[in-house]
Order: structure tokens, then C-alpha cells, then sequence
């Protein structure tokens, strides 16, 4: 069999790529399902962080099917729980929730297992995240519905250590329970101020 060699030209007028080949191009945009870096906001001792489309560089609309929001290291200044709440045009949205899911929790000797729901917001910790330790609530996000009329959606886990020392993983999802458009997201202590890194992720399609 002849060995064929390409050089820089070899790949001119080409207008499909074999099985296997990834076009630099969109390696830089984002292949379909890869996952497009937003925006960063590193928070320290701040009442809460504000994800609004159009804001700061921040693209939260119908761009994307699926927005992932990553969180590392997030905690108050106070034993607290954390709380999210969908944002409109019109600032937090006031409405009802529907958000529920599996709470399991293990101190090294007993189990604290236990379903978590709520009215109040989109996503939560159903405990107080401990913060005398760098033991704090790290996780992700993942939610539709931006930018267009709809009822938003998510699905959701968080680790981290309560104030109980109990290690704890809450896997859940929750829903707004009204129409709206949906342009951010904001992130907030139940009491005291918030430090830790959020991270915001468009799904490419």
C-alpha cells in the first residue's frame, strides 16, 4: 500500500472532516456538548453573587439549551444554609418553587438520610454549611429555560460538611412554579456573608 503524506495544503477545499479529526476552529468555540467558560466571580465576604445576562460579560439567554454553574468552596461567614433564586428583568423572582431531592449525611459512625423540599427556591442546602473548616460546599448546577418564556428547570448536587460535622451530598432538582423569562441567577446566605468561586458554563450544542 502507497503511504500518503499531507502537508500544510493537503486539507484545502475540504468540507467535511473524517470521524476522528476535530476542527481547531470549534475545539475554540465549543463542540457540540462541550462545555463554554462564561464567567468567574471569586466572592469573598459579599451579601451575594449576581449571575444577569448582559452584565459584566456575562451571556445568560437562549444562546445555550443548558447553562452549568460550578461551585468550589462556598460558605458564610456563619453556620448557614445556602440558597439560589431565579432572577427576571425585574430582579428576584417571587414566586413559588418546586424543588426537592435526597439528603444523605454520615459523621463517621451514624447515618443522617432524609428528603429535602422546598417552596422558597430553586436550589438549596437543606443544612447549615459549616465554616470553621475548609470543609465547605463545593458543586454544580445545571439549568434550562434561559431567555425565553417557560417555567425554568434544574438539577443540582452539593458536598459539604454541616455544622453537625456530618459529611453531607444533597442531589435534588427544583422548578419555578410560573411562566417567565428567565436572565440570571443569584446565589446568597440565609444569613451572614458569602465567600467561595462561581463558575458559569454554557452547554454548546
Amino acid at each position: 500500500m502507497a503511504i500518503i503524506t499531507l502537508n500544510n495544503n493537503s486539507l484545502s477545499g475540504v468540507t467535511a472532516l473524517p470521524a476522528g479529526v476535530v476542527d481547531a476552529n470549534a475545539l475554540a468555540s465549543g463542540v457540540g456538548g462541550s462545555l463554554v467558560l462564561i464567567k468567574t466571580q471569586v466572592a469573598s465576604g459579599v451579601s451575594s453573587v449576581i449571575f444577569d445576562n448582559g452584565s459584566n460579560g456575562v451571556v445568560f439567554d437562549n444562546t445555550y439549551d443548558q447553562y452549568i454553574f460550578k461551585l468550589t468552596n462556598v460558605r458564610s461567614t456563619v453556620n448557614t444554609d445556602i440558597r439560589v433564586k431565579v432572577r427576571t428583568s425585574a430582579g428576584d423572582y417571587s414566586g413559588a418553587y418546586r424543588t426537592t431531592g435526597r439528603v444523605s449525611g454520615f459523621n463517621g459512625g451514624g447515618l443522617d438520610v432524609f428528603d429535602g423540599y422546598t417552596t422558597g427556591m430553586f436550589a438549596y442546602t437543606p443544612s447549615d454549611v459549616r465554616y470553621e473548616y475548609a470543609e465547605y460546599l463545593s458543586g454544580d448546577i445545571t439549568v434550562k429555560g434561559a431567555g425565553y418564556s417557560t417555567r425554568p428547570m434544574c438539577w443540582f448536587q452539593f458536598s459539604y460538611k454541616d455544622s453537625s460535622g456530618y459529611q453531607k451530598h444533597f442531589a435534588a432538582s427544583g422548578g419555578a412554579d410560573g411562566d417567565m423569562i428567565m436572565t440570571g441567577i443569584n446565589f446568597y446566605p440565609n444569613s451572614g456573608n458569602m465567600s467561595g468561586t462561581f463558575s458559569l458554563y454554557g452547554v454548546s450544542k
